[in-house]
């Protein structure tokens, strides 16, 4: 008996070793998330920095490693990866979005990578994100989506729940539709982490839309 509770034990401190980051909230506003990760209702990582295994690892760069991982798949109904608690964002063109990720003991990584927000290709197309080349051209066409990692509090390593935050602004140039959101972070050379959500893209959101209007 006390061997499997042993074996227990260290089977717990692994995963909180090898557990990273992920996007937890995709609109974070006045202490309220007002957009989650596609299907956060059937895993959520509650209370906050939880290790319930949404640390999505794609195993490749960008832009082999732009696809939803296995607790983010799409539905055939988009609407079924969220629910009352958990809404589908909504976003508007142009506007300012604040995003949420913990730390995990990382506030203060070493090489600063940053986080990238990746925009799929068109509303209604799904996990299409056939029009991204490289991260670094993406960047340099919308340089508002890509934050440092390390805006968090507190500001310290070996914090596992800090809580960090970045804006990112929307391109204004968006159609309106259901588009995915990829929060995306590679954390030590050639280790990637990423996490999903379908938006909603809208210049008349019912949430509020975003921080402020761009």
């Amino acid at each position: 008996m006390r061997v499997a509770v042993i074996a227990l034990a260290l089977a717990g401190s692994v995963m909180e070793a090898s557990a990273h980051s992920w996007m937890d909230c995709l609109d974070w506003r006045d202490g309220k998330c007002y957009g989650y990760a596609r299907n956060f209702h059937k895993q959520p990582a509650v209370p906050f920095g939880s290790d319930v295994g949404r640390d999505q690892r794609p195993g490749a760069p960008v832009p082999q490693g732009l696809k939803a991982g296995p607790v983010e798949q799409p539905n055939a109904n988009v609407e079924d990866g969220y629910s009352a608690e958990y809404p589908m964002g909504q976003v508007k063109p142009g506007s300012t979005i604040t995003m949420r990720w913990p730390a995990k003991n990382h506030a203060t990584v070493g090489t600063q990578r940053g986080v990238q927000l990746f925009i799929s290709r068109a509303p209604g197309a799904g996990d299409d994100f056939s029009h991204i080349v490289s991260k670094d051209a993406w960047i340099a066409k919308y340089p508002g989506l890509e934050q440092t990692f390390s805006n968090c509090s507190p500001n310290r390593s070996g914090v596992d729940k800090a809580e960090c935050t970045g804006n990112f602004q929307i391109p204004d140039d968006l159609e309106e539709g259901i588009y995915t959101f990829m929060w995306w972070w590679e954390f030590n050379a050639g280790e990637y982490y990423n996490s999903v959500a379908d938006v909603l893209v809208t210049n008349t959101p019912t949430n509020g839309g975003g921080n402020n209007d761009g």
